[in-house]
């Protein structure tokens, strides 16, 4: 089977975990805990898919950015649905690249593909 790359609009969501550092001072002020081996990691309210770092964000201007917010499990039953796989490490990303800027992973999608 072949992976392959599909927009699906998927409408469920909840709350999440995001980064320290990406919240707006709103959404912030709003965190009263965090993960214990993990502090860079907030519980924020309303943060899915569609609003990657809370209910005062969208996706504008991401909209090609790699999914987010989906857990390993959901992902190999939609997979299962579709009659598809995950991609693997050994699988090429014709429309990724990737590089280290300054010590820096950085991973692009590429417009042209």
């Amino acid at each position: 089977k072949q992976w392959y790359q599909r927009r699906v609009p998927i409408t469920a969501g909840g709350d999440s975990f995001v980064l320290e550092g990406l919240l707006s001072p709103e959404e912030d002020a709003k965190v009263a805990s965090a993960v214990a081996n993990a502090p860079w990691w907030l519980p924020v309210k309303g943060a899915a898919w569609n609003h990657p770092e809370g209910l005062d964000t969208d996706i504008t201007g991401r909209e090609k950015h790699p999914v987010v917010h989906v857990s390993w499990n959901d992902a190999v039953a939609f997979c299962t649905w579709r009659r598809k796989r995950l991609p693997t490490e050994a699988d090429p990303f014709p429309n990724v690249t990737y590089e280290v800027v300054n010590a820096v992973p950085i991973w692009r999608v590429r417009a042209d593909r």
